[in-house]
This record gives C-alpha cells, structure tokens and sequence, in this order.
C-alpha cells in the first residue's frame, strides 16, 4: 500500500554535498479535467509528480516488485488524479478480467492508500485492475476491509509494454 500525503520529503544534495537534505516535492496542480481513458496522453501526465513502487503485496508480502511500475500523481480544483505504469515483459500473461466493482482482487491491481487521518491506521484505499475495474475499502486492509463503494472514476487498457490505469476522485 503507498500511502500519499500532499507535501513528501525526498533527499537531496545538501549546499555542501555532503550529506542529503529533506526537499519537498508537491504534487503539481493542473487547470482542467482529463479524460479518464486509461491512456496516459494528457500533458499533465508529463507534469506529473512521478513516484516508483516497488513493493508487491500479492503474492508477496511487500517484497521487491519484479517490474517496473510509476505512480504519478496531479489534482485539479475537483479531483486527485493517480495514473499507474506498470511494466511487463510480457503483457500476454498479465492476470484481469471483467468482474463487477470489488471482485477484482483475484487479479493484478494497483493500488493508492490514502491515509486520510495521517495516522498510519487506515484511511480508503482505491485500487484497480488493467481493464479499470474498481475495488475499495475504508479499513486499509486489501479487499477485506469495511464494506464501502466510493464513487470515483476509473479506467485501465493493456498495451504491447504492461498496461497503465488513470483514477480520478
């Protein structure tokens, strides 16, 4: 689970060089709307605040992910916008398909946890597979947390690289 807050601190070269201070990075805030398609071609994707996951928790348990995957990151005056890239060497074997809202979680997903509370408890997770089918859950706990339908949008598509997913809440 990645949990989010809107100021992070990441390293940075100190004025000296020699050892790292704590920089911000904000999430950038765009003007408009994007089209929720699960194709990451809108500009504001290249603005984007660009955050690696590299965690596992299915079949792992927060183990090293063994692909590439981005989360990036944008909000408008109406929505948090979360875009996913997850690479995959070869997408014939990537695991989705078709189900209704919260039957997802037998496939591949990406998942955000905001921790609306910033106490490191709970918070709403929002997760979705490569063809944008929806799970979420008000616990924090993976598809076994309080019984909770948020409505946000959603989308995912499968290309010839992994897939990519684009939310908006």
């Amino acid at each position: 689970m990645i949990l989010l807050s809107l100021l992070m601190s990441v390293p940075a070269a100190g004025a000296n060089g020699d050892r790292p201070v704590k920089t911000p990075e904000r999430v950038p805030k765009i003007p408009k709307a994007i089209n929720v398609d699960g194709v990451l071609d809108e500009e504001v994707w290249e603005r984007a605040l660009v955050m690696g996951v590299n965690n596992e928790v299915r079949p792992g348990n927060n183990i090293p992910a063994p692909v590439e995957t981005d989360m990036l990151l944008a909000y408008s005056e109406t929505h948090f916008y979360v875009a996913f890239r997850a690479m995959d060497p070869d997408p014939s074997q990537i695991y989705a398909h078709l189900s209704d809202h919260d039957r997802m979680w037998d496939d591949e997903w990406v998942v955000i946890g905001i921790d609306t509370y910033n106490d490191q408890r709970g918070g709403y997770e929002f997760a979705v597979n490569p063809l944008g089918i929806q799970g979420d859950t008000a616990s924090g706990i993976h598809g076994d947390g309080n019984a909770w339908d948020g409505i946000w949008d959603s989308a995912g598509q499968i290309f010839d690289w992994g897939y990519s997913v684009e939310i908006a809440i």
